[in-house]
């Protein structure tokens, strides 16, 4: 069975805001399952929150939602899994509380 990795946010600091950021888009058309794991290693801000989504495509452009962690609020490691997914993905952060940051990595392992 091949397999690939996908690091959809290395290991880093990133204070968040109003507006959701993104991970690059990874085509993943050749696999059918993901294993993806959210490290958090450290947080602040007043009452911060994190949402992971792990978003889908058919073309690359319009997407919508595959799958959601928990709402996290601090140090964590967490796992998801999924499988029969769309040609593209990505990583969606949605960020809570004032002024949030979050030290994270998310990494992904898909296989065929």
């Amino acid at each position: 069975m091949i397999s690939a990795t996908i690091a959809f946010h290395p290991m880093a600091s990133e204070q968040g805001g109003a507006v959701p950021t993104f991970s690059p888009v990874f085509e993943v058309a050749d696999f059918r399952y993901i294993t993806v794991l959210l490290d958090i290693q450290d947080a602040g801000g007043t009452t911060p929150t994190l949402t992971v989504t792990i978003e889908q495509s058919m073309d690359g452009q319009k997407f919508m939602s595959l799958d959601a962690f928990p709402v996290q609020s601090g140090p964590t490691v967490v796992k998801l899994t999924g499988q029969d997914f769309a040609r593209f993905i990505r990583a969606r952060y949605n960020y809570g509380g004032t002024d949030p940051w979050f030290a994270f990595s998310l990494l992904g392992i898909v296989r065929g």
